[in-house]
């Protein structure tokens, strides 16, 4: 979310290239005069607005090409290279071309939309774009972008993209490359690179797809200031000698106060997982946007977690992560053939995702960085915890927690303020 700045250049608008009465004109040609940007005229799935605008709309996500040359200049700034290869079947070749990069773009989808909040109306607005959307197959659709205006000036965007084409470092880094094409520059500050080749490519066989259980989970939202995670900071080097991150410090007493809200059997096992950056292994290009994560996990007993300190949790949380070297290049040389990627989401299992450094909070559209970026944690099959930066004007870190369930929120939400200032 982005504060409306009255001075600043009103660059959105020239990077997506259409205005207002241009996009009516696009979606309800002449059947009706445009209206007012802020005015609602309470559209939705029930009250249509022209009849066949659907249809048309949805031949944009068309599996087959829709032109010999789709690409839109500004996008294609922002794109790598793709390098030739040779397609399957007898006497064909794929041609080259811009991309996004570690798989194919199938579809990108810029959504352009205007909210009243001093209505509530404007509401049905919303309801006609979400009528709209839903008849889009998300399962190949692989960038969506969606631009939400004010009738303040400021604006939100919301991004949904497909995993498995970006870790959310390469998606931050397309972003601000976006951001870079908005203000005007040449091309991307960090020029965008393919960098495919110094992937491993192992032969060990993917695992069973896991059970998705349904566990109803508490959405809690917790904020720590920067004070108190320093202190902590301080105890862990005092405990051990050596420096650990706020990532640490945080996830350790996140494992230990759950894992005491769920309480379990003592001898009950529970498992800590994220997912690290392998570019410095690798030895990746700057400019590489596409996946570049490897599973870091960790086990324990229920009572081992518990009768540690938060000094000894950190200890094993920064093992693991010791390990995670080795074992990467033990998956990429095929010395073991286990599945590193296989997972479990049951309700003794928590999954962690650290967004304080990925760099959706830096992105800058000619606006200056955003008031807020973050997730939207809405799944009740993994027990998640989203760490990422504080909303302007906090200061310190925010914690988005969808890990227990109603029954046990009470007592984890307690345990993790109770040493708060």
């Amino acid at each position: 979310m982005w504060k409306f700045n009255p001075v600043g250049p009103r660059t959105l608008q020239r990077f997506f290239g259409t205005k207002h009465e241009d996009m009516w004109k696009l979606l309800f040609k002449t059947k009706k005069s445009c209206p007012e940007a802020t005015e609602d005229l309470g559209y939705n799935s029930i009250h249509d607005a022209t009849p066949g605008w659907k249809k048309k709309a949805d031949r944009i996500h068309c599996p087959a090409p829709l032109s010999e040359d789709p690409a839109i200049p500004l996008l294609t700034r922002v794109l790598v290279p793709a390098p030739k290869k040779k397609a399957k079947g007898k006497g064909k070749e794929a041609k080259s071309g811009l991309r996004l990069p570690y798989v194919v773009m199938q579809a990108i989808f810029f959504v352009q939309s205007s909210l009243c909040l001093s209505r509530s109306a404007s509401i049905s607005s919303l309801n006609m774009l979400l009528a709209y959307l839903s008849n889009f197959s998300f399962l190949n659709l692989q960038l969506l972008l969606k631009i939400t205006k004010f009738t303040c000036g400021g604006f939100v965007m919301g991004l949904r993209f497909n995993h498995a084409s970006a870790d959310g470092m390469g998606a931050a880094q397309f972003i601000k490359a976006v951001g870079d094409m908005a203000r005007g520059l040449p091309e991307p500050a960090v020029k965008p690179v393919w960098d495919r080749e110094k992937f491993p490519n192992p032969s060990i066989k993917p695992g069973p797809l896991p059970e998705l259980p349904v566990l109803a989970l508490d959405y809690i939202v917790l904020d720590f200031p920067t004070g108190y995670i320093d202190g902590l900071k301080t105890q862990c080097k005092a405990h051990s000698g050596k420096f650990c991150s706020g990532f640490d410090v945080l996830t350790a007493k996140l494992w230990q106060c759950r894992t005491r809200a769920l309480n379990l059997e003592p001898e009950a096992t529970v498992k800590l997982c994220f997912f690290a950056s392998v570019r410095h292994l690798l030895k990746l290009d700057a400019g590489y946007y596409g996946n570049s994560i490897f599973p870091v996990k960790m086990s324990g007993s229920s009572k081992k977690v518990l009768e540690s300190s938060v000094m000894e949790v950190i200890d094993m949380i920064r093992e693991a992560k010791q390990r995670m070297a080795v074992e990467f290049f033990q998956f990429a040389k095929e010395e073991t053939r286990q599945d590193p990627f296989q997972m479990s989401f049951d309700y003794e299992s928590i999954y962690v995702s650290d967004w304080s450094k990925l760099g959706f909070s830096d992105v800058d559209y000619g606006f200056g960085p955003p008031m807020f970026a973050g997730p939207l944690v809405n799944n009740d099959f993994i027990a998640s915890v989203v760490i990422l930066k504080a909303p302007l004007p906090l200061d310190g870190t925010r914690m988005l927690a969808s890990c227990v369930t109603k029954e046990h929120s009470e007592e984890f939400a307690r345990g993790m303020k109770e040493d708060l200032p």
